[in-house]
């Protein structure tokens, strides 16, 4: 959860960054980009191509920044609404390109990758997870990708699905209940 003074600090390097400070620019990069990294991660469950749509993201950011005028809202909720964009994006481009699995493998595991097995249990526990979240509704679904895989707090969610703090808290406590019922329906 971000307090007042870490809106206040970070509404501070977005106007050093809009007047062109490079520094500021850096920085306002490195503490947007991990909690849209998690967040893209959770839509898409592909590292590589989260990593790919979070550059995406953090170029668009950058370059739009002049364009940015503050209307009363968090700056991470309009980051958060260009993530949602450039998901979508990534999505349609994805249906329209037909790719087989052995055109995408490297040829060589990187190497900060997984034992095998833990990784097919990752991959495994991701789509599960995907599942789950798509037998929610939209807006539940993504209170939880935001709140629990970004890492946001109520307030900053409320923002970025222009809800109140109070909707958030209500829609989070409902989806959770309706992936508790779920799971105890399946096991």
């Amino acid at each position: 959860m971000t307090s007042v003074s870490e809106d206040t600090a970070l509404s501070a390097l977005v106007e050093r960054a809009r007047a062109g400070e490079r520094d500021a620019v850096e920085q306002l990069v490195a503490a947007m980009r991990p909690p849209i990294y998690r967040y893209v991660l959770s839509r898409l469950l592909d590292p590589h191509l989260a990593d790919d749509v979070t550059q995406e993201v953090m170029v668009t950011m950058v370059t739009a920044l002049s364009r940015y005028v503050d209307q009363g809202r968090p700056f991470g909720a309009w980051v958060f609404g260009i993530a949602g964009n450039k998901v979508s994006e990534s999505r349609r481009s994805a249906s329209r390109r037909r790719e087989s699995a052995s055109a995408i493998l490297p040829d060589q595991p990187a190497d900060h990758a997984l034992e095998p097995e833990a990784a097919v249990v990752r991959l495994e526990a991701s789509a599960r997870v995907a599942a789950l979240l798509e037998t929610l509704p939209h807006q539940q679904a993504e209170v939880l990708r935001l709140r629990i895989a970004a890492g946001l707090s109520a307030e900053e969610t409320a923002a970025v699905l222009g809800m109140t703090p109070g909707a958030v808290r209500v829609a989070q406590h409902r989806a959770l209940a309706r992936l508790r019922a779920t799971a105890e329906v399946a096991s």
